[in-house]
């Protein structure tokens, strides 16, 4: 959910404040060195204060000397000076590019094995759920018991039907979890399916079994 609401938040932010501050920067801040063009001081020479550039300019005086020195960091083209591409621009369109064109059999042979490879590993691997998919992690207390409030009650006024089990093993109670459960499978055995044999233990589950077509007994049961 919190990854859904920052891709959201992030497309909203994109078509609107970005939109807005790309728009407030060409009126009013292009081409003037102090602020916005209220201040009415053009922009400098670059490599000095109020010049092009981070902080006012100061950042790219600061590294080249005041304009001196631009072994740190490259030097800005003058206005009449062709385009020259960036650093980037030239990786990509230069070894990256001879690389892909040099290359370029091999690698559509190599992703078409990798697609068919991986198809054939989802065909063969991949099985359908045996129990529904829990809604968070299982080992936080409020995902467990929304988990058994939304599995075990229904919130409407048809009445809910409820079953109980006796004698299920205690580690393992489900041999085969079924799409519902009326499918599920249960996995006898265990210490209470041991006890169950003696007849104090019979007696026991009678009583709990009759008390609530009786409609009341001692501990209230419903």
């Amino acid at each position: 959910i919190f990854e859904a609401v920052v891709v959201l938040v992030d497309y909203l932010f994109c078509i609107s404040f970005f939109a807005a501050a790309v728009l407030v920067y060409e009126k009013f801040m292009k081409g003037y060195g102090c602020c916005c063009s209220f201040c009415g001081i053009p922009v400098r020479e670059p490599g000095t204060c109020l010049g092009p550039g981070c902080c006012w300019g100061g950042f790219r005086a600061l590294f080249s000397c005041c304009g001196t020195s631009w072994k740190c960091m490259p030097k800005p083209q003058a206005k009449d000076a062709p385009l020259e591409k960036r650093a980037m621009e030239r990786f990509f369109s230069g070894p990256v590019f001879r690389f892909y064109d040099r290359h370029k059999i091999k690698l559509i042979i190599f992703w078409l094995v990798v697609v068919v490879a991986m198809s054939t590993c989802a065909g063969v691997l991949l099985r359908t759920a045996k129990k529904q998919a829990p809604i968070g992690r299982e080992n936080i207390d409020v995902i467990k018991g929304s988990e058994i409030l939304f599995g075990e009650f229904e919130f409407s006024p048809t009445p809910e039907t409820v079953s109980i089990a006796f004698g299920l093993n205690e580690a393992e109670p489900i041999k085969e979890w079924g799409a519902s459960n009326a499918e599920n499978k249960a996995n006898y055995g265990g210490t209470s399916a041991f006890n169950l044999k003696k007849p104090g233990m019979q007696q026991e589950l009678l009583a709990l079994c009759s008390a609530p077509d009786l409609g009341n007994d001692a501990a209230a049961t419903r």
